[in-house]
């Protein structure tokens, strides 16, 4: 390995500039377009089957494709519309990819079938996970039905909130706990509960004060979760 490389390695890394631009911009909800794309492969592991085709119509949470294996996630539509196409597209790394494309009718049309899960378990918890499409917001999606059934579970003591946020640029985590402190707070009680879990720390960078305070303030008198700020690097 060539030293100048091996030096960059033990040092950490490239130092980027966080650059957290519109940390305080709130979140805008675009307008819905004429057509979406939806590619069967969002996620680490396999992709989703298409279960639509040509001429369907769907709802905003119609399922578009649906995970065949463990490590995979079902994808719902965004939209309501029709159906135009579903198709190989190529992308600019030359694979081949299926795609399910709507064109959209501008309603946005909720999927009558969707309801709030019953969860009365732990079976009945990460079957809701499962069914719900929830993956975790880094680049690889990783399905969360997955990720909170580890072989240990029985041995961990604590849950651990990733809201460090520490790719440059990105505010979504820190707008999140600005705009959502409650279902955040609801889920990470879910967590517990079902996973037998007895507490959590919420860790959040200090480049994010006013999540930290928030945070702080809406769990002050919560003895199971805590805040924990990570110091940036």
């Amino acid at each position: 390995m060539p030293q100048k490389l091996r030096r960059l390695l033990n040092g950490g890394g490239v130092k980027v500039p966080h650059n957290k631009d519109t940390a305080n911009f709130p979140t805008e909800y675009l307008p819905v377009p004429a057509k979406v794309i939806l590619p069967m492969s969002q996620h680490v592991g396999a992709p989703c089957e298409p279960c639509v085709k040509k001429g369907d119509h769907v709802c905003v949470g119609t399922m578009v494709g649906r995970a065949t294996a463990k490590v995979s996630m079902h994808i719902y539509s965004s939209v309501s519309g029709t159906v135009t196409a579903v198709e190989p597209i190529f992308y600019n790394f030359g694979k081949a990819e299926t795609v399910v494309v709507i064109e959209t009718d501008g309603a946005q049309t909720p999927d009558p079938a969707i309801c709030p899960p019953e969860v009365t378990d732990l079976a009945s918890f990460i079957a809701a996970l499962e069914n719900s499409g929830i993956v975790g917001l880094g680049g690889a999606g990783f399905p969360t039905d997955v990720k909170v059934m580890p072989k240990n579970l029985a041995e961990i003591d604590t849950l651990l909130i990733n809201g460090a946020e520490c790719e440059p640029y990105l505010t979504t985590d820190n707008r999140e706990f600005l705009e959502h402190p409650d279902t955040i707070l609801d889920g990470i009680h879910a967590c517990l509960k079902w996973l037998g879990i007895p507490s959590c720390l919420i860790c959040i960078e200090d480049n994010k004060p006013a999540a930290i305070d928030l945070m702080q303030r809406n769990t002050a008198e919560d003895p199971d979760i805590g805040v924990c700020m990570s110091v940036q690097r």
